[in-house]
């Protein structure tokens, strides 16, 4: 149900946030929203307060069965650990999901900057060191597939915005098997990232 998701998104993006402007943003009937958020309440999905609507516990839930289940996260967790400790750097571990980057894990080391990404965040794949190092060693017809669904949004003025070049770069992180992001998702960062393979060279995701 569209109308759902659209409830869903604003009270995730703005709550707390009231039944007025929740109808508003998503553009329907009080009473049609106010029938979904009961259904919501009812299975713990959203809550009320004196402040208006938010998200309940339950998506907490949902989330942290979602990546139980997913085998990368269990190789790559304590490694991630390791990383932080090791390098004293924010340390991440990301998969691709509809062709976004996904963050499934992270870990603060002593020295590690504050970002604005959490665990859960999905990212355009272009302009990350493990969104690059993911679509370099995906199957090309796959790799081709996600550019073309997302294209090449200009993140910062260093995102690769040119197709041929970022080719020419994937084709450099094979070679090399790292990947870097050199202030081309947010300003000041810098980051590296290679790839988790299984023996048959199958990419699981990226660190």
């Amino acid at each position: 149900d569209e109308t759902l998701l659209a409830i869903l998104r604003v009270v995730r993006e703005d709550g707390p946030v009231g039944l007025s402007g929740i109808a508003e943003e998503v553009g329907v009937a009080k009473s049609t929203v106010y029938n979904h958020l009961a259904t919501l309440r009812e299975q713990d999905f959203v809550t009320k307060t004196d402040d208006g609507y938010d998200f309940g516990l339950r998506f907490l839930e949902y989330g942290l069965t979602a990546r139980r289940k997913l085998p990368f996260y269990h190789v790559a967790q304590p490694k991630v650990d390791e990383i932080a400790e090791t390098t004293g750097e924010l340390t991440w571990c990301i998969v691709e999901e509809h062709s976004q980057a996904v963050y499934i894990y992270g870990s603060t080391g002593q020295h590690s900057i504050e970002t604005h990404e959490r665990e859960g965040m999905r990212r355009p794949m272009h302009c990350l060191a493990a969104g690059k190092t993911i679509l370099a060693h995906l199957p090309q017809e796959r790799t081709d597939e996600i550019l073309e669904n997302n294209g090449l949004e200009e993140i910062t003025e260093s995102t690769t915005t040119d197709r041929e070049k970022l080719e020419a770069e994937l084709a450099e992180i094979r070679e090399r098997g790292v990947a870097y992001n050199h202030e081309e998702s947010m300003p000041g960062l810098h980051a590296i990232s290679a790839p988790v393979l299984t023996d048959g060279d199958r990419v699981h995701g990226a660190i």
